[in-house]
Parts: C-alpha cells; structure tokens; sequence
C-alpha cells in the first residue's frame, strides 16, 4: 500500500458500534469491520478469541500505518489548516460535506500592503492569504485586529477586517 495513502477510522471505545449501523458512505476499513464483527459471536470463548485475533490486526495495521485513527477534533484541526486549499474531496477522510468548513475567524498577526495596494495578511493561525480584488480598506489591517474569512461565489473567499467591508481573497500557504 503506498504511503501516500493513508485510511482513516474513528473508533468510539464507549459504546459498540457495529459496521451496520455506520454510514454506506462511510464503511470502516476491513481491518475494523472484521473486529466489529466480533461482538455478534454468540460463544463467549469464540468472540475473545475473535477480539484478540482481530486487535492484533488492527494494531498491527497501525503499526504498518496502513491505518490512522484520528478523533473528530484531530479532523476539525486538519479541516481548519486546510480551509482556503483546493483539495480534492479525499474519499471521505475529513468527513463529509456537512462537516465541510464554510468560515473561520481569527487574528491578524500581521499585513503588508504590495506595490499594487493589494495586501498580503497573515493569520495567528499561521494562514496567509493574498488580495485578488482591488478594493480598498479604510483602515490598515494591524497585528490582533479580528478577521472573518468565509467562502464567495465560484470557489473564491471573501476577508473580513473588523467591521469594515470585505476584499476577494485566495490562500497562499
């Protein structure tokens, strides 16, 4: 298996969860299918068996890195750091399109105005990104000032500095 790719499954230790109840959209990997479908064994020995046998699997795959267990905040972080990205939809990884992040605010860690009067500027969050219109802002953008970054028609993302109206803006990090 290549090492690009990378499958991911979220495993809720609380509660059973059986590969029936999930999603078709969304099938667990065969390594997890196979432990989950230990818990319909009626025998007793034969289901610890079949635990024992099918988490070895499952953390030998996790070893391998054929398989990568992350939790819903580890997919809101890496949804978060990639939004503004062209990404391709990646199977499902990072959730589906309602899990899709539409907006995201933060701080200005700093700004810089181009020899076109157009701005660069840079998040806390370490995004940068660049300004595609040629709209001015009434005030400079200065370092803690809050910023509101939302998706605009055909792909594009619209910036927001405090209250003032907002530039077309693209991610350039």
């Amino acid at each position: 298996m290549p090492k690009t790719l990378i499958l991911i499954a979220a495993l809720i230790a609380a509660s059973p969860l059986s590969a029936k109840s999930l999603p078709l959209d969304n099938k667990p990997p065969t390594q997890v299918a196979r432990l989950l479908a230990c818990k319909d064994l009626a025998d007793s020995a034969a289901r610890l068996a079949c635990y024992d046998r099918e988490t070895a699997a499952v953390g030998d795959a996790i070893n391998r890195r054929d398989l990568v267990m992350v939790d819903r905040e580890a997919v809101k972080t890496a949804r978060r750091s990639l939004f503004g990205f062209s990404i391709p939809s990646l199977g499902g990884i990072l959730g589906n399109d309602r899990d899709e992040l539409k907006e995201l605010d933060g701080q200005v860690a700093f700004a810089s105005q181009r020899g076109d009067g157009t701005y660069v500027i840079g998040l806390q969050d370490g995004t940068q990104w660049t300004q595609t219109d040629d709209r001015t802002l009434a005030l400079d953008p200065r370092k803690g000032d809050k910023v509101f970054v939302h998706r605009a028609a055909m792909g594009s993302y619209m910036l927001n500095v405090g209250r003032m109206p907002g530039i077309r803006v693209k991610r350039v990090n």
